[in-house]
């Protein structure tokens, strides 16, 4: 019988690159997706047709958690089980700490905290009924100057920490902290790595499926960190 993985925001930087790499290892998907209906769809289409997975789109918002077992439902009538959650949702808040207000404290911490903790929960149940699954969540590692996600990300972490003793022995949760490949304006921060970049998508993708698969069996509450820093 396939795997099933949930990935929240295939819209992401990566969302769309761990999509595809757990469908190559021979994974059916199910893809969280708010926005950019065209790419979703497109994403779906390369899933089914290139590696004959299937591919479920879900459009509710986790961070409502009323919409969520309806999201449960779907994903046990349609493939009966639940292996992988990735958690990867992201918002940018492109201001300064003087101009940000509790409207944009509140979405941030809705999306990476409250979201992350609910969709958490209720794929953590059928995990522990499988007795068996694994849960990675994204962090990023390149918003310096962005003290509300800074603030969720201290939130994620503990999250981290507090699930994998939750659920233990029968789900592994981890976290990667990464910073991908990012637009020009980033120069300052790239200075840091010894090759000048963030980590590319695709190269988080693996280190995720990694976490997944059963070669990272003895990996649990770890927090691993993606980049070249010197």
């Amino acid at each position: 019988m396939r795997k099933v993985v949930l990935v929240t925001s295939c819209q992401s930087r990566s969302g769309d690159s761990i999509v595809l790499e757990f469908a190559k290892h021979g994974y059916d998907v199910v893809i969280h997706s708010c926005e950019e209906e065209e790419k979703t769809i497109s994403l779906q289409k390369e899933v089914e047709e290139t590696y004959a997975g299937k591919c479920l789109i879900w459009k509710g918002d986790f961070r409502k958690e009323e919409e969520i077992p309806k999201l449960i439902e779907e994903v046990l009538s349609t493939f009966g089980r639940l292996d992988v959650l990735v958690n990867c949702a992201e918002i940018k808040q492109e201001k300064s700490f003087f101009e940000e207000t509790m409207e944009d404290l509140e979405e941030t911490l809705g999306i990476y905290v409250v979201g992350n903790f609910l969709i958490s929960k209720y794929v953590g149940e059928i995990m522990v009924h499988q007795k068996q699954g694994a849960i990675i969540n994204l962090i990023e590692n390149d918003l310096k100057n962005s003290l509300e996600y800074d603030t969720s990300k201290a939130g994620i972490l503990s999250l981290t920490h507090n699930l994998a003793l939750q659920f233990a022995p029968y789900i592994r949760v981890n976290a990667v902290l990464s910073g991908e490949e990012r637009k020009e304006t980033m120069v300052k921060e790239k200075q840091n790595h010894s090759e000048n970049r963030f980590a590319k998508a695709e190269e988080i993708a693996h280190l995720v499926y990694f976490l997944a698969s059963d070669d990272a069996s003895y990996i649990n509450n770890s927090v691993i960190k993606v980049n070249r820093e010197f």
